[in-house]
């Protein structure tokens, strides 16, 4: 778990709409998991008001996500979020 607010991922989360980093060398609350990693795209995915996640997506290139990756990932996420049927009791989650 990422706290909200925390890394990209976090951040997406707590402002619910997607971040492009261009250079994550240069983004100041970057958290590193991967070391390759120089461009990063986040999508929320709530439904409602309830956090189920984020589609987080990472490059090895500077600059490597645009406008038309977030548009096609956006909607993606839409699609996910109608075609699931979104149950986290096997992990000991209620939703």
């Amino acid at each position: 778990h990422i706290q909200l607010g925390k890394g990209v991922c976090g951040e997406s989360a707590q402002k619910k709409q997607t971040l492009i980093v261009e250079d994550v060398t240069k983004h100041a609350n970057y958290i590193s998991c991967d070391s390759a990693a120089l461009s990063e795209i986040v999508v929320p995915i709530y439904q409602g008001d309830q956090l189920l996640g984020v589609l987080d997506l990472d490059s090895r290139l500077v600059g490597d996500y645009d406008q038309l990756d977030q548009d096609y990932l956006e909607q993606f996420v839409a699609i996910l979020l109608e075609k699931t049927d979104w149950n986290f009791a096997m992990f000991g989650v209620k939703n």
